[in-house]
């Protein structure tokens, strides 16, 4: 799913101002770990050990994949404690313009850096990133390199400008709240649906909702528990498996084809396989994906009443 980059250094380069990634170390940490926190902290006190300098942690709030957010609020608790710093990057920062802001991801605001792709959330592709970044001295500014005077450079942020002076500031918070509206309602309508597994069930104000369709096995039906079950050989679940990314493949591609204004892509991630990702957003279908759920909605549901019959299955 999500993964944290960190990166450290060794202490006899401290004293070079500009970072030189390939002169560094960088350990990616997966958040499908049961606790990256306390992995990477263990990792932090191994290189201390060893003479390393713990130098950067890249978080995410919200990966464009599955739309899984960090615990943002503990990583900064362990930069600060070991003077680390703290950028943060995700689909999810764009909630920020909004009331409503999950504090998995409000506790972005107290990172030191944030990267944020305006460009995909408005349907801009000319429109570049942004990095805002906290600084108390602006002559360390200078010395980084991150500001220039060149007119080019400053011409880079003229599509930003013009998109702003254009949508104005309720304009692209409209937006915004637009996607995250339509994918809340998407995943609560998911859950009625039998045989639908919803990847991120905990990101209430994402605008990326994931899901699988998915045969659920016998022994997981009351019915089937009183009944033994042969316990499934790895070549049946590889089958299984198998089975079932192709169905999503084949779901995926339907919808896209009866309701390409939904804006859906089908993707296959390692650990889940198959999956249908809905993504507002980043696609820029918002504007015409209200009125494409409901007939989303109906597939699925007709689909899943299709399989609410006895499954044969072999083993």
């Amino acid at each position: 799913m999500a993964s944290m980059c960190y990166i450290t250094r060794s202490l006899s380069y401290i004293l070079v101002l500009l970072l030189d990634l390939a002169w560094a170390n960088t350990f990616v940490i997966s958040s499908a770990c049961p606790s990256p926190a306390f992995l990477l902290l263990k990792m932090i006190k191994d290189d201390i050990e060893r003479g390393r300098l713990p130098l950067l942690l890249v978080a995410n709030a919200g990966t464009a994949a599955v739309g899984h957010t960090d615990k943002i609020g503990r990583l900064k608790e362990l930069c600060e404690q070991y003077g680390i710093w703290l950028h943060v990057e995700g689909v999810n920062l764009a909630t920020l313009a909004l009331g409503y802001v999950s504090s998995s991801v409000l506790a972005a605001t107290k990172c030191d850096s944030m990267t944020m792709t305006p460009g995909p959330w408005l349907g801009l592709p000319a429109v570049p990133a942004v990095t805002l970044y906290k600084h108390d001295d602006p002559a360390l500014t200078l010395v980084a390199g991150l500001t220039s005077n060149k007119p080019a450079d400053k011409l880079r942020a003229l599509p930003l400008w013009l998109s702003l002076q254009y949508l104005g500031l309720d304009g692209i918070v409209e937006r915004i709240k637009h996607a995250c509206q339509l994918s809340q309602r998407l995943q609560e309508s998911l859950k009625k649906v039998n045989y639908i597994k919803i990847l991120v069930e905990d990101e209430l104000s994402s605008p990326v909702v994931v899901f699988r369709f998915f045969q659920e096995l016998p022994d997981s039906d009351p019915v089937f528990k009183a009944v033994p079950v042969p316990t499934m050989t790895p070549s049946a679940v590889g089958r299984e498996r198998h089975s079932c990314d192709a169905l999503n493949r084949w779901l995926g591609e339907q919808l896209k084809q009866l309701v390409p204004a939904s804006g859906l892509t089908v993707m296959d991630l390692e650990a889940e396989g198959t999956c249908v990702r809905f993504s507002p957003l980043m696609t820029a279908a918002g504007n015409q994906a209200r009125t494409s759920l409901a007939l989303v909605l109906g597939l699925l549901g007709g689909l899943a009443c299709a399989y609410d019959t006895p499954f044969s299955w072999s083993h």
